[in-house]
């Protein structure tokens, strides 16, 4: 299958060398007078937390905002409205936890080949951490548009129980997938499959398509990484599981 001139430009420098729910965008300031204010898009929420019903409706709501699309903003606004209920950090990470937990689905089991060295290579090899699996191919532009940010995220977990399988869609460009990936640097687990896995197993409908799973083998996300908002938001994601990752025997 042919490739595009931009892919053969980049290869031939590098040679040398070698949706799911709509994520919300929350903002939370605390005011003096103790009232929150809320703004989800369109939706604005004035909550009063003398009101314990109030108090607790404005917990659930950034509980779930944060479970969804977690910011540093949102994290202090639900840890502050947490303790207003009488809950520690701890507790308040295992609220956020538990409701991610009713979305998840079972990551569905695999071997493939590594396209580094050909040994295959199972889900189960990565029980007890933190999977992020990425799938692409070489002539994706959005799909090597978002390296550098996986990459970022690949570094800063480097000594962590987290992994990142980069899994070439198209067996037509296998052929250029480790190259590409070796000439750039970039920490990830090369592996080889084709089009009927992505869509058949993992329901890929287009590229690229990223799936955030738990030590437990369940899928917890399907982060967008296009930005630096974005990647931050998939890391803080990836602190909360393995942050629990002891209950699933990591």
């Amino acid at each position: 299958m042919p490739v595009s001139d931009e892919l053969r430009e980049e290869l031939a420098q590098i040679a040398p060398r070698r949706r799911c729910c709509r994520l919300a965008e929350l903002s939370a300031l605390f005011h003096a007078s103790g009232a929150w204010h809320l703004r989800g898009g369109s939706v604005a929420v004035h909550l009063d937390l003398a009101a314990p019903a109030a108090a607790r409706r404005a917990f659930a709501l950034l509980r779930d905002d944060y479970a969804v699309y977690p910011t540093e903003a949102v994290g202090e606004a639900l840890n502050a409205s947490g303790a207003k209920l009488g809950k520690s950090p701890a507790q308040v990470g295992e609220a956020v936890l538990a409701q991610m937990k009713t979305k998840t689905t079972a990551a569905k089991p695999f071997t493939l080949k590594r396209l580094d060295n050909g040994q295959n290579v199972s889900l189960s090899d990565y029980k007890g951490k933190v999977v992020l699996m990425d799938f692409w191919f070489p002539d994706c532009g959005n799909c090597r548009q978002a390296f550098p940010l996986l990459q970022q995220i690949a570094t800063d977990y480097k000594q962590k129980d987290f992994v990142v399988l980069s899994v070439n869609g198209l067996k037509d460009e296998e052929a250029y997938a480790w190259p590409y990936l070796k000439g750039k640097g970039y920490d990830f687990v090369p592996l080889g499959a084709d089009n009927d896995f992505a869509q058949n197993v993992y329901g890929v409908s287009g590229y690229p398509t990223t799936f955030l799973i738990g030590p437990d083998g369940q899928i917890y996300s399907r982060p967008s990484v296009r930005d630096e908002g974005s990647m931050r938001s998939t890391e803080l994601m990836i602190d909360m599981l393995l942050g629990h990752r002891s209950d699933h025997g990591g």
